[in-house]
């Protein structure tokens, strides 16, 4: 019903826009790719990670586009500003305090 609403909406205030539903498969099968990868980062020695299960929406969209597109730029999935500091995540918190205190140090 959500969908449906804001599909309505879109519509006539922004029809340059094109909204797509986004299966539970893609969503559950970005969650897989990023528990695999943490797990292989665990056992090289950079983990545990404390961050959760749950893909960002920002993942599930870069996992979305490498599926879709022979190439994508991705700007702004950094960890470090221009000055070498680390930046703070927006949904969780992915550093381990390992992790940190070796790159603040």
């Amino acid at each position: 019903r959500a969908y449906d609403n804001m599909a309505r909406y879109l519509k006539v205030a922004r029809s340059d826009v094109r909204l797509l539903y986004l299966s539970s498969r893609v969503v559950s099968s970005a969650r897989r790719a990023m528990v695999a990868y943490r797990v292989k980062l665990d056992q090289s020695g950079r983990g545990p990670f404390h961050g959760g299960s749950t893909p960002s929406s920002g993942y599930l969209a870069l996992y979305l586009m490498l599926q879709l597109c022979d190439q994508i730029t991705v700007y702004g999935f950094g960890l470090d500003d221009e000055a070498g500091r680390t930046q703070e995540y927006h949904y969780f918190h992915l550093f381990t305090e390992k992790s940190s205190k070796e790159k603040n140090s």
